[in-house]
């Protein structure tokens, strides 16, 4: 209920993961957190992601997610592929994304900036959030700009 508050989360929360259930973040955040605020959840298997990072990108799109979370190397390596495609990178509106969650490791502000300079021009909002987890006790401590 904490996070369920926390985050705003609410029937009308779309939750885009690639995290596996046996992540904590992915277990509690991507998986039971929609279960227990009643929205809606679309998912990626791990190794589509490695894959193709863009395609998380263009899923957030697609099924116009709202909160999202990953640990802080995905936020950079989907930034970097992204931009990577430079006039081939496909067209995005991130514009419904609501709250993105960057935890499970230690948070790189150099990589919450890339994200932003990348979508950005693609209406993501401020809504990168570094989070504390404390997994090994209860996987949510606090959250905040």
């Amino acid at each position: 209920s904490l996070i369920v508050r926390e985050l705003a989360a609410g029937t009308d929360t779309v939750v885009v993961s690639w995290l596996p259930q046996y992540h904590d973040m992915g277990l509690i955040g991507a998986y039971l957190g929609v279960i227990k605020c009643g929205g809606a959840g679309y998912y990626l298997s791990p190794i589509s992601f490695i894959k193709d990072p863009v395609l998380w990108v263009r899923s957030i799109d697609k099924y116009r997610g709202t909160h999202l979370q990953a640990p802080n190397f995905a936020y950079g390596l989907a930034a970097r592929k992204f931009q990577a495609l430079g006039d081939r990178a496909p067209p995005v509106d991130l514009t419904c994304v609501r709250h993105m969650i960057n935890g499970a490791e230690p948070v790189d502000v150099a990589t919450v900036r890339r994200f932003k300079e990348a979508f950005a021009p693609r209406g993501l909002g401020e809504v990168v959030f570094p989070t504390y987890g404390l997994a090994e006790h209860c996987v949510f401590v606090c959250t905040g700009g």
